[in-house]
């Protein structure tokens, strides 16, 4: 499965996600991990977008990959020039 295919599934639930991070915001809940030591907490700073990815298993390197060459085929396939 590429990662385009992995990310049109995983669309529906991203946004699910989404709401419920929002509403978690909205409520002033934060996403929070131990500190190095353990004993603490800290507020978890990775972007909300990269966690799903993670989650998703989706690499966003080959996703991008991915992207820019069905751009670029559906260019080339419009002009009927290659670049």
């Amino acid at each position: 499965m590429t990662e385009l295919e992995k990310f049109a599934d995983a669309v529906p639930s991203m946004e699910v996600i989404r709401e419920f991070i929002s509403w978690c915001e909205e409520q002033k809940i934060e996403l929070a991990g131990p500190t190095p030591s353990g004993r603490w907490l800290q507020p978890h700073i990775e972007g909300l977008e990269h966690m799903m990815g993670r989650y998703f298993k989706i690499n966003p390197v080959k996703l991008e990959n991915e992207r820019r060459a069905l751009l670029k085929s559906a260019r080339s396939s419009t002009t009927g020039v290659k670049r």
